[in-house]
């Protein structure tokens, strides 16, 4: 029996609304069995976002520290902006460098310290006068004053990065950069450590 032509339609469209129905159906069982996956991606991403958010917020404020600390002390934002980039070139901590100046100076530009030995310390990062010419040489000062913050920061920046290269931690370093190599060695056979009142006091000041 041939089928009428409003037959024929509804057929049709019960048949596109099949497929309609299937395709619907099919969509939501995939949607459903990737959704768990999507979720997790969504989630990480999400997790990344907000890690990078606070360590961006934590680097601002560290950037804001350094800042109040060399103005609470009268130094200049130029001295504190080179502090910061000094750090970050040789991938050294600011908040480590900033201990060390306060450590070494209580960051008083100014200082002279007289050493058993006859050498003198001067300025920010206290640098010896018996390897002062070197550290300029090494930190790309043509003329130096170490009693100019900006210089004594990089002759100090340059100085413990060459330790940070050849010491395996910073005990090591700290109590290098305060009595030298040398000094180091003699200690450790001394004391069987590198752990020394000075590298206890940096630390202490840094991470307090």
């Amino acid at each position: 029996m041939e089928l009428s032509k409003t037959t024929k339609i509804g057929l049709a469209a019960l048949a596109a609304l099949g497929a309609a129905v299937w395709v619907s159906t099919y969509a939501f069982v995939a949607e459903f069995y990737i959704k768990p996956e999507k979720i997790e991606a969504r989630e990480q991403t999400l997790a990344e976002e907000t890690a990078r958010q606070e360590r961006e917020r934590e680097e601002a404020e560290l950037h804001r520290e350094i800042h109040r600390a060399f103005a609470s002390r009268g130094l200049s934002w130029e001295a504190a902006e080179t502090l910061w980039r000094e750090s970050k070139k040789y991938s050294i901590n600011p908040r480590l460098a900033l201990a060390v100046a306060k450590v070494e100076s209580n960051l008083s530009p100014a200082l002279v310290s007289h050493n058993t030995d006859g050498s003198i310390d001067r300025g920010l990062f206290q640098i010896n006068s018996r390897s002062e010419a070197w550290l300029a040489s090494k930190a790309g000062l043509n003329k130096h004053d170490p009693f100019n913050p900006e210089d004594s920061i990089k002759m100090g920046l340059w100085y413990l990065s060459y330790l940070k290269q050849r010491l395996s931690d910073e005990h090591s370093i700290l109590t290098a950069y305060n009595r030298g190599e040398t000094g180091l060695k003699n200690y450790v056979a001394a004391n069987g450590t590198p752990v020394s009142d000075y590298s206890r006091a940096v630390m202490s000041r840094a991470w307090q």
